[in-house]
């Protein structure tokens, strides 16, 4: 299970990263893992959301009358 990161978190990151800090240094300085900020990182440079994806959840139930 992986652990959910605050926006805060996700925040100070992405500015650590997009101010040439290098993995290895947001690593000690925020406390989370390498790999964590490697994947932070891959979306930064696709340009996908760094939140929580919303699933599409369980289908409407439509009524036919």
């Amino acid at each position: 299970m992986s652990k959910q990161f605050s926006y805060e978190l996700l925040v100070l990151i992405k500015d650590d990263y997009l101010k040439g800090n290098s993995q290895r240094m947001i690593v000690v300085k925020r406390g989370v893992s390498k790999t964590a900020v490697s994947n932070i990182k891959l979306k930064i440079d696709k340009n996908i959301l760094i939140t929580r994806k919303f699933g599409s959840g369980r289908p409407e139930k439509h009524i036919m009358i």
